[in-house]
């Protein structure tokens, strides 16, 4: 199952380098890159109404939400033109850890041509890691989507609540009201209740270990955040595998643990955290992070 990385709005930025280089470590093979130059070949008719209702530009970060929601309509262009039948969908803040072939059995199992995407709050899913399952489920996905980018921000909140109109509150109403999508297990309950092997990080293990842009190397955990709440709590600790090669989580319950598939690295200095060719990471800093943090 390839691996898909789209990028709109800027040309593909440094750390996207390190977001590359582990993909091909853990695959064996490069990510179908999309950036905007690719983007402008692939025109669809539901891209084009996209552009025309939404409202997501006047958000501000120099248009970042609307090519955050746009991306979208993209891959499924870029599904139909490669002629690709499904696909694990990444940010290029995101390092993989596992390829999609330790669990792609298991994908289809679970989830068959539908798509799965990553819970983070009680409001809100990510992309960070998002399973296609087929072209078709992209499409009704996608369908739902223009719609509600063509509800004028405040409207969208005042009938559905959330602090933002933005494209990870409209993938949560598509999961949730509209049953396009289930959710990737980003908790030890989830993979427990999902029969999964591994867990997936929507945005929180990644802050936790290596901070959010501002502060890039400060621990950062959210309570909003439903991974947030368990390390806040104490319930989870994080560290590296005897090899120094794969993150897990531990529950600290009954002392299961879990590898993490992906590192979703917020701070954006995925450098510190990638495999290199085919050395452990230098000095094990997830494992010093760990224990800094377990001492606070």
């Amino acid at each position: 199952m390839r691996v898909v990385l789209v990028h709109l709005g800027s040309a593909l930025p440094r750390h996207a380098r390190s977001c590359i280089r582990q993909a091909i470590a853990v695959t064996g093979e490069p990510p179908v890159v999309i950036g905007p130059t690719a983007a402008r070949k692939l025109r669809s008719d539901e891209r084009d109404r996209f552009r025309q209702v939404e409202s997501l530009s006047g958000m501000g970060m120099k248009r970042f939400w609307r090519y955050a929601c746009e991306r979208f309509f993209v891959l499924e262009s870029a599904m139909h033109q490669l002629g690709l039948d499904r696909c694990m969908h990444i940010e290029c803040d995101v390092l993989m850890y596992a390829a999609p072939e330790a669990y792609t059995g298991w994908l289809t199992d679970t989830y068959g041509a539908g798509l799965a995407t990553c819970p983070l709050t009680d409001f809100e899913d990510t992309a960070a890691v998002m399973y296609v399952g087929s072209r078709a489920a992209l499409a009704a996905f996608n369908a739902e989507l223009l719609d509600l980018a063509a509800v004028p921000p405040v409207e969208l909140l005042a009938a559905h609540g959330g602090e933002m109109a933005h494209e990870m509150r409209m993938m949560h109403l598509l999961r949730t009201r509209s049953g396009l999508a289930a959710s990737l297990p980003t908790t030890v309950a989830s993979a427990r209740r999902l029969c999964s092997d591994y867990i997936f990080d929507p945005a929180s293990y990644g802050q936790y270990v290596d901070g959010v842009p501002a502060e890039p190397g400060v621990a950062y955990a959210g309570e909003h955040h439903l991974v947030g709440r368990e390390l806040l709590s104490g319930s989870y600790r994080l560290r590296w595998d005897a090899q120094q090669r794969l993150p897990l989580v531990q529950s600290t319950g009954d002392d299961s643990e879990y590898p993490l598939a992906n590192l979703h690295i917020h701070s954006k200095r995925l450098e510190r955290w990638e495999w290199g060719d085919t050395r452990p990471h230098r000095a094990n800093p997830l494992g010093r992070v760990g224990r800094a943090l377990r001492r606070r």
